[in-house]
């Protein structure tokens, strides 16, 4: 048995020699052969939806031909029904009574392929949805530090965005105190909705199509200057397909009377076969978008000596920031948030200049969900709209509207709740 030991203690022994001499310094040759990085790679591949089933849910040839011409089979997913409650929805003649409502995003709750009135996404079925994933913790990359971040890095194929109709209904949604049709009940306790009913629909079922883009996202410190960044260029535009918008308000019966006394009431629509939008004199669409979630600045406090001591300093010419006006204030967190809420700087002087000691009113900030976007090249972008019609089904095509040249700069899109 020790024979046995010893034997095996031994060659233990004679294989670590191996391996020891087995390490050597790797040439150029095979350091350029040998990569890594640190982080998380996640490809999502959806099922596949075959043509047939994608034009039983309402989704046209002309939008899946976009993607890949005639082919039988698309990566993607649907879904039956979106919908958002607003339990303290608007009341009767304008009165703020609680009376819920609700936006309803399709009505496809049957079987999948049975209906129509479903959201799907299609995608090209040669790549994934990729997502990179890196944790960082100088957002900066500088020796002073910006603290640390996620960056999340989400790569999409080419795809199509077929949404369901969009109605408005009511919702069995209610704030405390009141039941849904907002009639006064002080026993009752908010009653978070899920059912819907009455609905009518506002807006006909968009198809979108869209190019391969990549969007990135940063939580924490974000050193791209939001919390979601995405730049792209849409090859062959933005295309919005079957777009109609519908006026459901109570139509009149089309009677004698009702004509002569003009109570026809409505029920017509607006609508077009198409909606593209491309850069001014091209083909491809640029688009820059940023999207953040914004807060409220209320009000900062400041001594009179804070105050005069920023006001001071920008009138001398010394100071041409924010933060080294704060510093020469003397001012801590409170008062910069009170003055880098200003998105310029002479702007931000002129509403404190004229301030008092104690507190200094901050700057009103978007306080919600900002989206702001981009659109068009340097000169910016061409909007076309094909088969423009206006009234019911009967009502004759008005023709082809072209808005050229559009400048939207950096305009924004504010969401929030009131």
């Amino acid at each position: 048995m020790k024979m046995l030991k010893k034997i095996a203690l031994v060659s233990a022994i004679s294989a670590i020699s191996a391996g020891a001499f087995a390490m050597e310094a790797m040439d150029d040759e095979a350091m350029a052969t040998t990569t890594g990085q640190d982080g998380i790679t996640i490809n999502i591949v959806p099922d596949a939806i075959s043509r047939t089933d994608a034009t039983a849910m309402g989704v046209t040839a002309p939008t899946m031909n976009a993607i890949e011409n005639n082919a039988p089979l698309y990566k993607g997913l649907s879904i039956g029904e979106i919908r958002v409650h607003d339990d303290d929805g608007l009341g009767a003649a304008g009165a703020a009574t609680a009376n819920s409502g609700a936006l309803v995003i399709g009505g496809g709750l049957g079987a999948v392929t049975a209906t129509q009135d479903r959201t799907v996404i299609l995608a090209k079925g040669d790549k994934p949805i990729q997502i990179n994933i890196d944790m960082v913790g100088d957002s900066n990359g500088s020796a002073a530090g910006g603290g640390a971040m996620l960056n999340v890095e989400i790569k999409q194929p080419k795809m199509a965005i077929k949404l369901g109709n969009i109605y408005v209904a009511n919702s069995n949604a209610a704030e405390a105190g009141r039941d849904a049709d907002g009639v006064v009940n002080a026993a009752l306790a908010e009653v978070d909705g899920t059912t819907v009913s009455g609905k009518v629909k506002i807006l006909s079922g968009l198809e979108i199509v869209m190019n391969e883009s990549t969007m990135v996202i940063q939580l924490g410190n974000e050193s791209q200057g939001g919390m979601i960044k995405a730049d792209a260029t849409i090859g062959g535009g933005l295309v919005i397909n079957n777009f109609e918008l519908f006026d459901q308000q109570g139509a009149a019966a089309l009677t004698a009377d009702n004509l002569l006394t003009g109570t026809v009431g409505s029920g017509g629509s607006i609508r077009a076969a198409s909606l593209k939008i491309t850069d001014n004199g091209g083909t491809d669409l640029t688009t820059k978008t940023m999207i953040d979630v914004g807060s409220r600045v209320t009000a900062s406090t400041v001594t009179a000596a804070g105050k005069d001591a920023f006001v001071n300093a920008k009138s001398g010419g010394a100071i041409t920031t924010y933060a080294a006006a704060v510093a020469a204030a003397g001012g801590g967190s409170a008062l910069a948030a009170g003055l880098v809420a200003a998105a310029d700087y002479a702007e931000g002087l002129a509403n404190t200049a004229a301030a008092t000691a104690g507190t200094w009113g901050g700057v009103d900030t978007y306080n919600g969900l900002v989206i702001t976007s981009e659109l068009g090249g340097a000169t910016g972008a061409d909007i076309s709209l094909t088969n423009v019609a206006i009234g019911d089904t009967n009502a004759a095509v008005l023709g082809d509207v072209q808005i050229m040249g559009l400048m939207l700069g950096k305009s924004k899109i504010v969401i929030m709740g009131h």
